[in-house]
């Protein structure tokens, strides 16, 4: 499914988040946190790091979460 960003070569106990990037809307948005479901109907979906940096508690925002460069991206077609 996922088909962009880089692919971790070992997963650890992070805590992760996902955010939709709708085709026709421009702002991501978050969707769900790990472990809940992503109620995405059509888009991108991106899976990445939940918190700004290890450790903290600070929620990374959508651009932080594609600059830290550990992401992946899926594509969703539903007709709902």
């Amino acid at each position: 499914m996922f088909k962009k960003g880089k692919v971790w070569e070992k997963f650890t106990d992070d805590e992760l988040q996902c955010f939709c990037e709708p085709f026709l809307t421009q702002e991501p948005y978050h969707c769900a946190d790990d472990g809940d479901d992503c109620q995405c109907k059509n888009g991108n979906v991106f899976y990445g790091e939940k918190f700004k940096h290890h450790g903290q508690k600070q929620v990374a925002t959508f651009q932080e979460m594609l600059d830290d460069g550990e992401y992946l991206v899926g594509e969703i077609k539903k007709n709902i």
